[in-house]
């Protein structure tokens, strides 16, 4: 008995040691798997740690100053929710792509230069889309070679746009070729009237005043009119005595024109330049002319024109372009011709001045200006005035108008005769023909003006055709000044 109770003793022993064993081998176990799990955690916090500091890293590599304030504080919220992403990663893959999520979002936020360029871009496009419409709504006013060069200079201004590195520089190759294509276009005039006004210019003997007022007009109060006087002076306004070459006019001012620094006798041809302008731009010109003597003078407008903005612009009117068409007004209106100085008036010619040293003269009918064969209808203000030298002169049955001082002062004139084309006799058209024997006016004649014979002397006489008294259109003073005899009613 004894000895199975030992044997039992025994084997318990060795049953409470096996299990001892166990229980420890377990705790052993578990202990190890805690310090894992504590080790892994740490492990996770530190690399947490590590990748959000990376990411303000990161930040600040790409530099604040490089982008706006705007863009600057996109940035600094991906980095904010970046960093709380990192913090609920659960491991290490989840902090790996909530690092990689905030750099995306912060690599699309774009840079000052980025926005820059982008903007310059866009204002490229724009500009050449814009060259191309600024050519095509001007198309009307180029000439068909010409538009084939416009096609260039758009081409050629596109490049220069693309190859801009900035916006100033694009707007430079915006002018530059604005510029080019404006110089292209075929410069539009409008004939205009209104330019300039002259109810009352002539002035002729025994007046010393000035000519009569000449009124300048546009409907645009920064406008300016710069005239210039090739012969005589302008009469200042409010002092008679003093004079000047050149004058700026306001619209809806005016000038005068006074014969002084000319010697005595001849006036034309005597132009006064008149240009039209607002700021640099030339917006129209006019050529007016003095007609007659330094004693006895008229004027009249040559030609005006303005020039309309194109497409709401002004044109490219150059100072060359508008002294050239002054020049040419002048020149191709006017012919010198055997002493004689002719005017083309509409489609007639006026003989405005005889210079020659002839003593007896002869008016042609016709005369050849601009390529066409004109009559010569007119006898200027004052155009044979004071030629003392010449006897004779004979008129074409062409003529219709002898104007004011036509021949006064031809102290040796001997012949002459009023055909039956004459209408018009003007101021003082004979005065002083002293040596003049006699003259007829014929029926033709339906105005006659004053002092037509002022000076004539009682052995000179004045026969009126068909007539037996003054004809109602006649002035009343159109024999002041005269003792010549005046012989009505002849045939």
């Amino acid at each position: 008995m004894f000895r199975k109770m030992k044997g039992v003793l025994k084997k318990f022993t060795i049953l409470r040691r096996f299990v001892l064993l166990v229980l420890c081998g377990c705790f052993t176990v578990a202990a190890a798997f805690s310090l894992a799990a504590c080790n892994q955690e740490a492990g996770l916090a530190k690399y947490k740690t590590a990748a959000m500091s990376g990411l303000e890293t990161y930040v600040v590599a790409k530099g604040e100053g490089n982008y706006s304030a705007e863009k600057w504080a996109g940035i600094l919220a991906f980095v904010t929710d970046g960093k709380a992403a990192i913090n609920t990663a659960a491991d290490k893959p989840g902090v790996d792509a909530a690092v990689a999520t905030a750099k995306a979002g912060i690599d699309g936020v774009l840079t000052v230069a980025q926005e820059d360029a982008i903007a310059l871009a866009e204002y490229k496009a724009a500009a050449k889309a814009g060259l191309e419409t600024y050519a095509a709504e001007r198309r009307e006013y180029y000439t068909l070679e010409n538009w084939t060069t416009v096609e260039g200079l758009v081409a050629e201004g596109k490049t220069t746009i693309d190859a801009a590195t900035d916006k100033p520089g694009v707007d430079a190759a915006i002018a530059t070729a604005k510029g080019a294509i404006k110089g292209e276009m075929e410069i539009v005039e409008v004939d205009t009237e209104d330019m300039v006004d002259y109810l009352s210019f002539p002035r002729w003997p025994p007046s010393n005043a000035p000519g009569g007022v000449v009124v300048l007009n546009c409907s645009d109060e920064n406008a300016v009119f710069e005239c210039e006087v090739t012969k005589g002076a302008f009469a200042l306004a409010g002092n008679p005595t003093q004079y000047a070459q050149k004058v700026l006019v306001a619209p809806g001012n005016s000038f005068r024109w006074e014969s002084n620094g000319i010697p005595s006798g001849m006036v034309e041809p005597a132009f006064i330049d008149i240009v039209l302008k607002i700021g640099d731009n030339f917006i129209g010109h006019a050529v007016f002319e003095i007609l007659g003597s330094t004693s006895s003078f008229t004027g009249r407008l040559l030609k005006s024109v303005l020039f309309p903005e194109i497409v709401g612009e002004y044109q490219n009117v150059t100072e060359e372009y508008v002294k050239s068409a002054i020049e040419k007004v002048k020149n191709t209106h006017f012919v010198e011709l055997d002493g004689a100085h002719y005017v083309l008036a509409n489609t007639e010619v006026s003989l405005t001045r005889y210079i020659g040293t002839e003593i007896d003269f002869t008016i042609p009918q016709t005369l050849m200006i601009n390529g066409i064969n004109r009559k010569v209808t007119s006898i200027g203000c004052g155009a044979f005035s004071n030629c003392t030298t010449i006897k004779s002169i004979t008129l074409s049955d062409n003529v219709k108008i002898i104007d004011t001082s036509a021949f006064s002062g031809c102290t040796a004139l001997e012949s002459f005769v009023i055909p039956d084309s004459i209408t018009f006799i003007g101021n003082y058209a004979f005065s002083d023909c002293t040596t003049l024997e006699n003259i007829t006016i014929p029926n033709s004649v339906t105005q006659v003006y004053s002092d037509v014979f002022d000076g004539w002397a009682s052995v000179q006489t004045v026969y009126i055709q068909t007539h037996l008294s003054k004809p109602a259109t006649w002035n009343d003073n159109w024999y002041r000044g005269s003792n010549a005899q005046v012989v009505w009613g002849v045939e």
